[in-house]
């Protein structure tokens, strides 16, 4: 069965998402749905109606992706093929949008978290976004690893010691560190250097606003 080919054909051509992105949507990990995509595991009939529904796949071309039967698009011109994909794209954001209503109205930090996001310049933009997507890509590490926190075994500044030591949430993301490869190693602390760059601005702008008040 081809569906997971057929899928990844559908998400790169027609939506333009990450498997990241389409996994979220599907509240499973990234890891799972490459393995779907890559027809290493079969998708199971239970997600099926949500994937239908999460990425708006019209009833035929669903049908078609099932039955692993090819989806006819050769009635349309090229201007045709164009315009269906642009409205399929945007129904997509549409429902994106309308499916996390409920998360950013019970969500104060959320909402501030996009507030800030939306005043950026383009540039500090891109980079905050890029920190944040970098530390979700080894998050789903820290989240499918035991670990065992050994302050020991961790390299660090005699100056921090007592902070490391009153914090296991540090310990915990310290030996996490300690335990990637050197490329995730630098990938996430790269991250983390970009979020410190644009939370100083938040800090900033959090200090005129109370000096103004």
């Amino acid at each position: 069965m081809n569906f997971g080919r057929l899928l990844r054909e559908y998400r790169e051509d027609e939506l333009n998402i990450t498997q990241s992105e389409a996994a979220y949507q599907l509240d499973i990990v990234p890891s799972t749905y490459s393995n779907y995509e890559r027809c290493d595991r079969s998708v199971p009939i239970a997600l099926l109606p949500k994937i239908k529904e999460a990425f708006n796949i019209p009833d035929e071309q669903f049908l078609n992706m099932i039955l692993d039967r090819p989806h006819n698009r050769k009635k349309l011109s090229a201007e045709g093929l164009a315009m269906q994909t642009k409205e399929l794209r945007e129904r997509y954001i549409t429902n994106f949008g309308e499916s996390y209503f409920d998360l950013i109205q019970q969500s104060p930090e959320l909402r501030q978290l996009l507030g800030f996001i939306h005043i950026l310049d383009v540039k500090k933009r891109k980079l905050l976004l890029n920190a944040l997507r970098s530390i979700l890509l080894v998050y789903d590490d820290m989240l499918n690893k035991e670990i065992e926190v050994d302050i020991s075994a961790v390299r660090k500044n005699e100056s921090y010691v007592e902070l490391i030591q009153q914090s296991p949430e540090l310990q915990q993301l310290l030996t996490f560190i300690d335990t990637l490869d050197v490329k995730k190693k630098r990938y996430l602390i790269n991250a983390i250097k970009s979020l410190l760059i644009v939370y100083d601005d938040l800090i900033e702008k959090e200090l005129e606003i109370a000096g103004q008040s």
